[in-house]
């Protein structure tokens, strides 16, 4: 579906799945398929911005939080965004 370039709300109406269980499935995805192009997916710039620099708050440790980013971001950003610019931060 990712190569095909269908939407993010095509996919979870298609699988009946969530947008963070959608996410969560492309985050694995890159791990196996570094190069996979998923620039159709990406958020706005300041969302992921802001994800960086709370993500910045939790350097040296093992697993990412995102409910401490989303606390630390007073619940600016759902969940499921803090999971789609966590994609890009990632990125190899």
């Amino acid at each position: 579906m990712v190569e095909k370039k269908i939407s993010l709300n095509q996919i979870v109406s298609q699988r009946g799945l969530s947008k963070g269980t959608i996410f969560n499935h492309l985050m694995k995805l890159l791990e196996t398929h570094p190069g996979l192009d998923l620039e159709m997916y990406r958020p706005e710039e300041t969302m992921i911005e802001k994800v960086r620099v709370s993500l910045a708050k939790q350097k040296g440790e093992e697993v990412i939080s995102s409910k401490k980013i989303y606390d630390d971001l007073n619940g600016e950003l759902t969940y499921d965004d803090i999971r789609q610019a966590l994609i890009f931060l990632h990125k190899p």
